[in-house]
């Protein structure tokens, strides 16, 4: 007489390992995702131009004057007129009118 083949505990192995990586690359690739975006934002340009339209960060900008010396604070990125540099060494500055 043949024997049956009972199933044992290694049999639903491949099954478990299966979902068991399966979720570990979607965690891994939902991290990475997590982890791109954040350096994409923070390395992004403040300033875009695009079709016709200017898109500004509102974030305070510190800005010397490139012949004067003078330092002054911005409302964004894109309020920094020319003849300025945006230096980040200027802080405790009054705002720019």
């Amino acid at each position: 007489m043949a024997k049956d083949k009972q199933p044992t505990k290694n049999s639903k192995t491949p099954v478990r390992s299966f979902w068991f990586l399966l979720a570990l690359f979607l965690f891994l690739l939902f991290i990475l995702g997590n982890v791109y975006l954040l350096i994409t934002r923070s390395k992004s340009i403040l300033k875009y131009q695009g079709k016709g339209s200017v898109l500004c960060a509102q974030i305070i900008t510190y800005a010397r004057n490139i012949k004067t010396g003078q330092c002054a604070q911005f409302g964004s990125p894109c309020e920094v007129p020319d003849g300025w540099k945006i230096d980040q060494t200027c802080l405790k500055v009054t705002p720019a009118k």
